[in-house]
């Protein structure tokens, strides 16, 4: 019976709408745990712990606070599109779904499968990556050495080497699995209670650090690394560090925008799962989680730049940074110049350097496992449209997750995570990983800005049908956003500093690209010659609710 057509599960009705039938999801995240779900994507203290000390690095005369406004204002767009083509699509599967009922299978694989599934393996080992090089050992290290207690300080530094790296993926990919099979109920409880911890540790934080000058921040700095035996840390961080010219420049600070655009671009991740959003229907609604989320990230990110720009000093940012990326020898500091370590310094006492380490664990433990939930409800759909195996889209009818697919992407990190672990170099093949993502989004986006012309039934007096004069909403910010993705892309193969124009961060895109082309080409053949069945038929219709 599965064999006679591509879309025996989903039928379509008259006047353009589609008939929906249970995929055995059910709606147990609301519009507030969507918002949240969205702002921990973005994630402004995990993602944005290391970009100020990169943006500054890479362009010293960028302003900091207006490239993530510049970074948000793209993205504010990104997220209208994405609330408009939800409300008019509202499925699981996100990306692909929006790629694929616009433009075909062969887009959504190539591109969405790639972003949402495939790259999301690579992205547990960087998760655990950063799980233990951001989050757990520079926290041990500092606390060890304000308690003068040398077994936290090993601690730290084990989880700085391979064994602990690998532990610390194994951990993350552990509660992921743990936390996605148990169900969105209990994940968006465990999601509010992480957010919350967190968003009070930071907002201690940015109080503090917005009633302490430069120069308290110099004495409690001074006062902090004599603890680590530096004496006169700020002068001799800056005079080992290295100066430059800090004037603005309008051009670095446009290029800084698409660093900073590397943590914005996620305001609408909930998509994903829209198929178990309630009220996903509603653009009012959808703007509030999307379009809400990042604007509160982006703003956020624009006042810490602010902050840490008056508090610590641009040449400040430079110089730890410089020393901490260029691996220099003679780095007086005890750990990365992160978000978290600045933070701390600020408060000086021991207490603020708890305070950040709950911050980061609490907001890490969250963001670690949205790429599971994600890539598992895209592979879900694909199931669905024939191109991944039927097993894929089956659904727990206890936990109502689809169990097997998160086995199977479970397991398939191990790999990466090994190879985070044990291959020094690996990490050098993944700096490609944010343009790869940002030119999928692209993708999506100029499909919602297609979409009233590609699939006009759907589109007219629906959800998404609004418009400034005759032109839709949805394809003037479309239009708008794709041209910064385009921008991003030209500097990225242009520029050297980016990073991603050498053979490893070309190769990386080109393997990831290449499997997701491998695995549709197969599909197709195979459901053609084996099931006999054309899967493209299943293109015309959304996959079941």
């Amino acid at each position: 019976m599965e064999a006679n057509t591509a879309s025996t599960q989903i039928a379509a009705s008259s006047g353009g709408t589609y008939a929906r039938k249970s995929s055995g999801l059910v709606k147990d995240f609301s519009q507030l745990d969507a918002w949240i779900y969205n702002v921990i994507a973005m994630n402004l203290v995990v993602n944005g712990a290391l970009t100020f000390g990169i943006i500054t690095v890479t362009y010293p005369r960028a302003s900091l606070w207006l490239a993530f406004l510049i970074g948000g204002f793209f993205c504010t767009l990104e997220a209208v599109v994405y609330a408009l083509i939800t409300a008019a699509m509202p499925r699981s599967g996100g990306d692909y779904v929006f790629q694929s009922r616009v433009f075909g299978g062969a887009v959504g694989t190539l591109f969405a499968f790639t972003f949402a599934c495939v790259a999301q393996v690579v992205a547990m080992g960087i998760n655990g990556f950063v799980f233990a090089t951001v989050i757990m050992s520079p926290f041990l290290a500092l606390l060890g050495g304000i308690y003068h207690a040398n077994w936290m300080i090993e601690v730290g530094t084990w989880f700085a080497g391979k064994w602990g790296i690998f532990f610390s993926c194994l951990f993350c990919t552990a509660f992921a699995a743990a936390i996605n099979i148990k169900g969105l109920k209990w994940y968006a409880l465990i999601q509010r209670i992480c957010f919350w911890v967190g968003g009070a540790c930071l907002l201690v934080l940015l109080v503090t650090t917005l009633f302490t000058s430069h120069d308290t921040f110099v004495s409690h700095y001074n006062s902090f690394m004599s603890s680590f035996g530096t004496e006169n840390a700020y002068q001799v961080t800056l005079s080992s560090g290295g100066s430059t010219d800090t004037s603005f420049s309008l051009w670095q600070t446009l290029l800084a925008a698409i660093i900073a655009s590397y943590v914005l671009i996620y305001p609408a991740w909930s998509a994903m799962q829209a198929g178990e959003v309630r009220q996903a229907k509603s653009v009012r609604r959808n703007l509030n989680a999307m379009v809400g989320a990042e604007v509160f990230t982006f703003g956020l990110l624009a006042l810490i730049a602010v902050l840490i720009t008056h508090t610590v000093g641009q040449h400040f940012l430079y110089a730890s940074g410089n020393l901490f990326l260029s691996g220099a020898e003679n780095n007086p500091l005890p750990v990365p110049p992160f978000l978290g370590f600045l933070f701390a310094v600020a408060g000086k006492a021991a207490i603020f350097v708890w305070i950040g380490f709950v911050m980061f664990f609490a907001w890490g433990l969250t963001i670690f496992s949205n790429g599971a939930l994600g890539a598992t409800r895209a592979a879900l759909v694909m199931a669905q449209d024939r191109i991944l195996p039927s097993a894929f889209a089956k659904v727990n009818p206890r936990t109502h997750t689809p169990v097997f697919a998160i086995g199977v992407y479970t397991l398939l990190t191990i790999p990466a995570s090994i190879a985070f672990a044990f291959w020094s170099n690996f990490a050098s093949y993944t700096i490609s990983y944010f343009i790869m993502n940002i030119t999928a989004i692209g993708v999506t986006i100029l499909a919602g800005a297609v979409f009233p012309f590609r699939r006009p039934l759907l589109f007219k007096g629906g959800a998404a049908d609004h418009r400034i004069g005759r032109v839709p909403v949805i394809t003037i910010a479309g239009a708008i956003f794709v041209a910064f993705v385009i921008f991003v892309d030209v500097m990225a193969l242009t520029h050297d500093e980016l990073g991603v124009n050498g053979s490893n961060g070309l190769i990386f895109l080109g393997v990831l690209f290449g499997f997701s082309a491998l695995v549709y080409i197969t599909a197709r053949l195979y459901r053609r010659f084996h099931d006999h069945i054309d899967i493209s038929a299943a293109y015309s219709e959304l996959p079941v609710e």
